[in-house]
């Protein structure tokens, strides 16, 4: 399998896991992997295919094979916090979020969870300050990361994820995390 094919196969498992064809993706994967045993990426999609179908060590495995491939690759260290997360560890969560952003501050997944954490902490002013990253790097993930390194190209349009529309203007982003704010402290409950 030429590079080409690894792609088009790579491109096809995002689609299959956006449609939650899991046993597809997984089947593609490994496909890719038999092929091309040093593809990181191929094992990091592993790894998200695995969390979801809740084999979060077998997710795991295949996260630090990822980074253990490909140490500068941030996508793996995100979703290792993604699975400390899950099983409530927040405190290695936030390690690894931290570490997935030393190697690439403009993936938004690691800025969106960290929120995520300090908001649950009620940490407000840190909740507001990762928020505001997470959108300010909106549509910017390890995909990204995949394409320019390995294909040397920019992620395909119809492969994007949302990006920032609707109520996502500036404004609306300060609004809504203003809202936030002011629930987390109890201003606006009864």
């Amino acid at each position: 399998m030429d590079i080409e094919e690894i792609k088009k196969k790579y491109q096809e498992t995002m689609q299959y896991i956006e449609d939650k064809e899991f046993s597809n993706a997984e089947k593609e994967l490994e496909n890719i992997i038999e092929t091309k045993p040093d593809f990181a990426p191929a094992y990091n999609k592993l790894g998200v295919v695995k969390a979801r179908q809740g084999e979060l060590d077998s997710a795991l495995e295949c996260f630090n094979k990822a980074a253990e491939l490909w140490p500068e690759f941030s996508a793996p260290y995100s979703n290792v916090g993604n699975v400390y997360m899950e099983k409530g560890d927040d405190i290695t969560a936030e390690k690894y979020y931290k570490h997935a952003l030393s190697i690439n501050e403009q993936n938004r997944i690691p800025y969106n969870n960290l929120a995520r954490i300090y908001k649950k902490r009620r940490q407000i002013g840190k909740f507001i300050k990762y928020q505001k990253l997470s959108h300010k790097h909106s549509g910017l993930d390890g995909d990204h990361e995949v394409f320019k390194h390995y294909f040397n190209e920019d992620v395909p349009e119809s492969l994007k994820k949302g990006g920032v529309t609707g109520c996502f203007t500036m404004g609306g982003i300060l609004g809504i995390i203003m809202v936030t704010a002011l629930i987390l402290i109890g201003v606006l409950t009864s």
